[in-house]
């Protein structure tokens, strides 16, 4: 016991010499992400996990299956894991590449700025076209690479997509990142909804809004589809009000559905033949009709290659959904974009000052057992332009039972001009209390 003390005593030291902690980066309910830096001025993101306590006391279930995917994928489009560390008081220590900007992050700056233009109201600076295929192209890389090792991502938002701007090598990378509602799937498919929600709400496929038990990696091309649009357009697509979870574990989402339909028309049993056997099917008939307006809503024209591949992208059945290769081939992506998505790129983003914070301690923890996704089979490659349909199976025991609710809607960073502005309310609020309270005193 000594030994061991002893050595993770040590292993503490060295990273406390080698690391400087510049400060918080991002807060949630898990934990927070600070950003390091070592002699070289080369920085390492370390996202810290709260241990939880009570009945459910320890390592949460979402963290051990994050920790294991990161540390098994090996690609240029997935953040990289360099090591597991834990603290003395108990909280896990996830050290990754570093990125400041995350796509949430990068829309917000660009929704907030105004192009030179004199209009009213003012127009917003929109990425550069260049930019949003370098974006989209390496997004759908990193989700193929998934998809072929057999992992659905099943979180893809905005503030999932981070992006390298350090000049370097790996300037304009983009990394899918969060794998904590991440599953390794295998064929035939078995039900995967048996631990609540995935995907948040706006990201959210048509099939899993109408209760599918069996799903497919089809639900991350659709999360793309969401994605694309709001690149070009600065604002989510299908921007729906989520009705919270009460004693149902999954509420039937109507008005994300609306929003849906009144975009891409009320789906059919002839367009979706599955659509029928969905658990919520019988809801469609409380919906008013609406037709197909995503030409007027996306500003694409019917003929162009980026209306093709928003429009197969957003495809309802997801058997007929394009997938994550066959993206990668469309038109669109004709020629092939950079692997640097600011490399036609304008504008220079402003530095973002993280807020100071106590550097943390670091011991290395025991490592967790699960399965490799590269010991398992290569996936078929199927000849048509969709996943296999799936065959309602005999009842399954869950790929794994517990909620990863407390990981699921947490974003892993925060804007912190939003942080520093409220800061800066609460500041001048303390002060105006100081006031009265002295002025009272002097009144007496």
């Amino acid at each position: 016991m000594n030994n061991l003390r002893a050595k993770s005593e040590q292993r503490f030291e060295t990273f406390n010499r080698k690391y400087k902690n510049l400060g918080v980066i991002g807060k949630g309910a898990y934990g927070s992400v600070s950003c390091y830096e070592d002699k070289s001025r080369k920085k390492i993101a370390v996202k810290q996990f709260f241990m939880r306590s009570g009945k459910d006391d320890g390592i949460p279930i979402t963290l051990c299956r994050e920790i294991n995917l990161l540390r098994e994928l090996e690609h240029d489009n997935i953040l990289k894991v360099q090591d597991i560390v834990i603290s003395t008081d108990g909280s896990f220590n996830m050290i990754c590449d570093f990125c400041k900007i995350d796509l949430e992050k990068l829309l917000m700056y660009h929704k907030t700025q105004t192009r030179a233009h004199n209009t009213s109201p003012p127009l917003p600076l929109k990425l550069d076209d260049h930019m949003i295929r370098s974006i989209l192209y390496q997004i759908l890389k990193g989700i193929y690479y998934l998809h072929s090792k057999w992992v659905i991502h099943r979180d893809l938002k905005p503030s999932n997509i981070l992006i390298n701007d350090v000049d370097g090598a790996d300037r304009g990378c983009v990394k899918v990142a969060d794998f904590g509602l991440a599953r390794i799937f295998k064929a035939p498919l078995r039900k995967l909804v048996d631990d609540g929600p995935v995907v948040t709400i706006w990201y959210r496929s048509p099939e899993l809004l109408l209760g599918s038990k069996h799903y497919t990696p089809a639900l991350d091309i659709w999360s793309i589809g969401c994605i694309m649009y709001e690149l070009y357009e600065l604002k989510p697509l299908f921007k729906g009000e989520e009705v919270k979870q009460g004693n149902n574990p999954n509420p039937f989402q109507k008005d994300q559905l609306e929003k849906i339909f009144q975009v891409l028309g009320t789906p059919t049993v002839e367009q979706w033949p599955s659509l029928s056997s969905l658990p919520e099917y019988k809801q469609l008939s409380n919906f008013t009709k609406h037709e197909n307006n995503l030409e007027a809503v996306s500003n694409f024209s019917k003929d162009s290659p980026e209306y093709d591949l928003l429009k197969r992208l957003l495809e309802y059945d997801p058997a007929k959904r394009i997938t994550a290769k066959e993206a990668l081939q469309h038109p669109y992506f004709n020629p092939k974009p950079s692997s640097n998505c600011f490399e036609h790129h304008r504008y220079i983003y402003p530095e973002i000052r993280p807020v100071l914070h106590p550097t943390s301690t670091v011991l290395r923890p025991h490592q967790p057992s699960y399965p490799n996704p590269h010991s398992l089979p290569q996936p078929p490659q199927y000849s048509q332009s969709s996943y296999p349909p799936v065959q309602p199976q005999q009842a399954q025991p869950p790929m794994n039972s517990m909620n990863p609710s407390m990981n699921a809607t947490q974003k892993p960073v925060i804007n912190n001009a939003t942080g520093s502005a409220a800061s800066n309310k609460r500041k001048k609020k303390d002060e105006t209390t100081k006031s009265s309270s002295s002025s009272k005193k002097k009144k007496q």
